[in-house]
């Protein structure tokens, strides 16, 4: 589940903080093998909207955070 915690509107450009929880019951995409362990990681999205259409979107949160949760980094 992702909540968003904050957010921010500037003009064409958005911001948010969130945090996604869940459980880890699939293999990632990038072949980290389903762990079964939960996980909570916080990150932040920013958007740009141009003529009403989503132009942009980038998001930042610590990968190494979420493998260590999951049990796949030290």
């Amino acid at each position: 589940a992702i909540t968003v915690d904050w957010a921010v509107a500037n003009g064409d450009r958005l911001a948010a903080e969130w945090t996604m929880t869940g459980t880890q019951t699939g293999d990632l995409p990038s072949g980290v093998p389903a762990s079964g362990r939960t996980f909570t990681v916080r990150g932040a999205s920013m958007f740009e909207v141009r003529d009403g259409l989503l132009r942009r979107a980038t998001d930042y949160w610590d990968r190494l955070t979420l493998l260590r949760q999951l049990g796949h980094a030290d």
